[in-house]
């Protein structure tokens, strides 16, 4: 059982959209592809949308090499459509060591000397319980 969720992923210097990927084994932090404001002011949104799909077009189609574990291998076709564009930032084993807390709107993952910060209020406690599930003290 894997649960993912969309939000707001803070670490580091990195900062945007993403979304965080719950599998029984690790947390895989995900993140959107970025919008440059300059494109989106002298295109719009049409020309946004358009250099997106020019993008893909050129892209080959080759699955990135997070989606070859075994852990991820098991999600539905559906899950698997809306992870396939996203880069991958973080990955972490979910044990009763991993230092978790909710945060405002959110929750605070401390990894050895990183924190990450998730921030989605719809799913704060989808997360907690998920984690709760896996012996992990959300605190």
């Amino acid at each position: 059982m894997a649960l993912i969720t969309n939000g707001l992923i803070t670490t580091g210097m990195t900062k945007g959209g993403g979304k965080l990927l719950l599998t029984n084994e690790h947390v895989h932090v995900l993140k959107e592809d970025e919008v440059n404001p300059l494109q989106l002011f002298l295109f719009g949104a049409v020309g946004h949308l358009l250099a997106r799909l020019l993008g893909r077009i050129g892209r080959p189609d080759e699955p990135p090499a997070f989606l070859s574990s075994s852990e991820v291998a098991e999600l539905s076709a559906a899950q698997l459509r809306s992870i396939r564009h996203l880069e991958p930032i973080e990955r972490f084993p979910i044990s009763p060591l991993l230092d978790a807390e909710r945060s405002r709107g959110g929750v605070l993952f401390n990894v050895g000397l990183r924190q990450i910060r998730f921030t989605s209020y719809l799913s704060q406690k989808k997360i907690a319980a998920f984690l709760a599930d896996r012996g992990v003290a959300v605190k």
